[in-house]
């Protein structure tokens, strides 16, 4: 009994947990730092160019991402697990979301940038907490864009990238952020961020109504 209850313990202990085959197209994006290869890590606003991704490596040109479970070409995304449509007993990864906007439409977060424009300083990295690293912008989790200026949510929403921005405009105090708050999230100076489902710069408007173009943001429209 006790030396079946042993190979029980044993067996047990040495069970890891499949890591089932990455989305499509994970890793491979060019780059010449980490930083430029998913998530940007705590060190990134000291250490810059020489910091850490949380979500990729940059080896000989090329992302890598850390794990299976990073998605897209610079290992943005975190990967949705589902059971295999194929194999009941499979799982695999993904990078699609259901829209949240009522249209049972699929948005792929990779079809997104994020980061890569170029730039010289953070605010040109969407005031939200953007940094430029190495020449290009380097996006916090969750944000899109190449200059990082929407989140996933927004875009789940129906906005598209160019249309508007979640904030980033220059405040004071949070009068200057109609539907938002003043904060200090970007390089040291103050931007607006905007309450969920409000967008542009200042956060004058709903998101559903800059999708569907009954409103438009007043300052110049963001980067693709």
């Amino acid at each position: 009994m006790f030396a079946s209850t042993s190979l029980l313990l044993v067996l047990t202990s040495t069970t890891v947990v499949a890591d089932w085959p990455a989305a499509p197209n994970s890793g491979g994006a060019p780059c010449t730092v980490d930083a430029e290869c998913g998530i940007p890590a705590a060190n990134c606003d000291m250490l810059r160019g020489i910091c850490s991704s949380l979500t990729g490596w940059c080896r000989e040109g090329k992302c890598v991402c850390k794990t299976n479970y990073f998605g897209c070409p610079n290992c943005h995304s975190k990967a949705i697990l589902e059971r295999s449509t194929e194999n009941v007993l499979e799982f695999q990864y993904h990078t699609e979301h259901a829209m949240l906007d009522g249209t049972h439409r699929r948005l792929d977060e990779c079809a997104t940038p994020a980061g890569g424009k170029e730039c010289g300083t953070d605010s040109d990295c969407g005031g939200r907490g953007g940094m430029c690293i190495a020449g290009k912008c380097a996006c916090p989790d969750a944000w899109q864009c190449t200059d990082c200026s929407l989140t996933l949510t927004d875009m789940l929403y129906g906005l598209e990238c160019g249309v508007a921005k979640n904030g980033g405009g220059s405040c004071r105090s949070n009068a200057d952020c109609h539907h938002g708050t003043c904060e200090n999230t970007g390089d040291g100076k103050p931007y607006c961020a905007c309450t969920v489902l409000f967008g542009c710069e200042h956060c004058e408007h709903p998101v559903a109504d800059l999708v569907s173009g009954a409103e438009t943001c007043s300052e110049s429209r963001s980067e693709e």
